[in-house]
């Protein structure tokens, strides 16, 4: 249904250009003020309502009717419990006590998390079935909601915008024309800024419980990455003009820097590899050089280097 209001959008746009040329020949003397921008002008707010409600019917969906894969863990959890004897979990029950506690807005981020840690002990449940079953799963539909709206947003912007470029072609920028289309984009971020903005917030909660150990680690070298960064970036600049060993030099700080910002960390090992790579493309072009061991030297060199390729392109095709 949102697909449909945004490829609405877009058609107005299309066919936007034509109506205002129209309007402009059969008006030669318009009154002040008035133009087919104002046609609309009070569509904003309750448009822009439409879809968050829109979108709000989706996360109720989505928390209401779960995927195959989180019923199929809920069954396994719950053969595992009546095994020990304990009472099955209630997906929709525990996914409301979650919800008020996310909602709550007189508690902060660190008391959720106590009283989200708090339901998980009370329920008997690992912190790896919480995660499954629950905050995961929850992060990942505010996260699609907030999408929604943003793709909405989006096409409504690029329609006015294209609206309001019409509006200062035909009437002038400080026209009372232009200046409507300038009210309805600002109308539109008040109603949508606020509500993405909670949506956000809550698929950042849920998304920060029990992470896994590769974002622990992400989140460690952030932090304490701060007063490093510059450092990093021009030592690295100095020392790949190193021969031999600066491409691999220059790599190992550009790789630590992915760790400080807090990035992925396989991009570390990725950048780390090419480091390997330019070493031993270097070592190529001076090994030759050095006599007795040198044409040796470079035929190894040529040897590793064609087996970092093939494992390089390899890695990829998975």
């Amino acid at each position: 249904m949102i697909l449909n209001t945004i490829g609405g959008f877009f058609r107005s746009i299309t066919f936007g250009a034509t109506a205002a040329q129209s309007t402009q020949l059969s008006q030669t003397s318009p009154a002040p003020g008035a133009s087919q921008y104002q046609s609309t002008s009070g569509s904003i707010p309750k448009e822009a309502q439409g879809v968050i409600a829109q979108v709000r019917n989706q996360i109720a969906r989505s928390l209401a009717h779960p995927d195959p894969q989180t019923l199929s863990r809920l069954v396994e959890v719950n053969q595992k419990r009546q095994a020990k004897g304990q009472a099955p979990i209630d997906l929709q029950r525990v996914t409301k006590q979650l919800e008020a506690i996310q909602e709550d807005r007189g508690l902060s981020a660190k008391e959720k998390k106590r009283k989200v840690e708090a339901l998980r002990k009370a329920l008997g449940l690992s912190k790896g079935e919480m995660k499954g079953l629950f905050t995961q799963r929850l992060g990942r539909i505010y996260k699609e909601a907030e999408k929604s709206l943003a793709a909405f947003q989006k096409a409504k912007e690029a329609q006015l915008k294209a609206e309001l470029k019409q509006a200062e072609a035909l009437h002038g920028k400080t026209s009372p024309q232009a200046q409507a289309v300038h009210n309805k984009l600002q109308a539109l971020h008040a109603q949508l800024d606020p509500e993405k903005k909670r949506l956000a917030e809550s698929g950042g909660f849920y998304r920060s419980l029990y992470p896994g150990f590769w974002s622990k680690l992400g989140g460690f070298f952030k932090k304490i990455g701060a007063g490093f960064f510059k450092v990093l970036g021009g030592l690295g600049a100095v020392l790949r003009f190193l021969p031999g060993v600066g491409p691999l030099a220059s790599r190992v700080l550009g790789s630590v820097k992915f760790l400080f910002q807090g990035f992925r960390v396989d991009k570390f090992f990725k950048n780390l590899g090419k480091g390997v790579l330019d070493t031993v493309r270097d070592w190529k072009t001076f090994l030759p050089m050095i006599p007795g061991v040198g044409t040796l030297a470079s035929v190894a060199a040529t040897g590793i280097e064609a087996v970092l390729k093939a494992t390089r392109s390899g890695a990829k095709t998975f």
